[in-house]
């Protein structure tokens, strides 16, 4: 009888030792797959925040460029308004500005 009772002992903790070890693979599993969700995540929040550098860099350029063309035109402006003052007669009317920008926009 002694016999049996260790040999049921020796058998329910065989059972519990691979219970045990069945649920530590599935937790090691479980936190694998989440460890590569979130380095696949890591990556794609890489991945945006190079693209929206990329972009703040190309719309600063496009902003600089716009600036400079801005003072070409206020600069061209500045010099008819003057060439027209030195004509006697010939008043520059402050809608002419508008035209011009009108026009450099077409």
């Amino acid at each position: 009888m002694l016999c049996g009772f260790s040999t049921d002992v020796e058998n329910l903790n065989s059972h519990n030792e691979a219970e045990l070890r069945r649920q530590f693979e599935e937790r090691q599993q479980e936190t694998e797959h989440v460890y590569e969700l979130l380095e696949n995540k890591i990556q794609l929040l890489q991945e945006e925040s190079r693209l929206a550098k990329n972009e703040a860099a190309r719309m600063a350029a496009l902003v600089e460029a716009e600036k400079e063309c801005n003072l070409e035109l206020s600069e061209k402006l500045k010099g008819v308004t003057k060439d027209r003052e030195d004509v006697p007669g010939n008043r520059v009317k402050p809608n002419q500005y508008t035209e011009a920008l009108a026009q450099r926009d077409k």
